[in-house]
């Protein structure tokens, strides 16, 4: 997932909490309200460590249920996000 704004800390929590059940792992690089963070995501931990800005943030989703992550991805993002990104398969 490209992502090219920035979005608030706690919105990601809550996209990544309902999207981490169904994934092994999410790992990737996002620019917070506080800056850019690497993002880790194993089971139920959430872990953000402050890193060097990136061209965007991205996201990459290890699935547990193969390509039917991909319709909660984008719905959860709209409900909770509502801002334009671009999921490639």
């Amino acid at each position: 997932m490209n992502f090219t704004g920035i979005v608030k800390k706690n919105n990601l929590e809550k996209f990544l909490n309902i999207i981490k059940t169904n994934s092994y792992r999410i790992k990737g690089f996002f620019h917070l309200e506080e800056g850019w963070h690497q993002v880790d995501v194993v089971g139920k931990n959430i872990d953000y460590k402050p890193c060097e800005p990136k061209e965007s943030s991205q996201l990459v989703f290890i699935s547990k249920i193969g390509p039917n992550i991909i319709k909660p991805i984008i719905n959860n993002w709209n409900e909770i996000i509502g801002e334009k990104m671009e999921l490639k398969n």
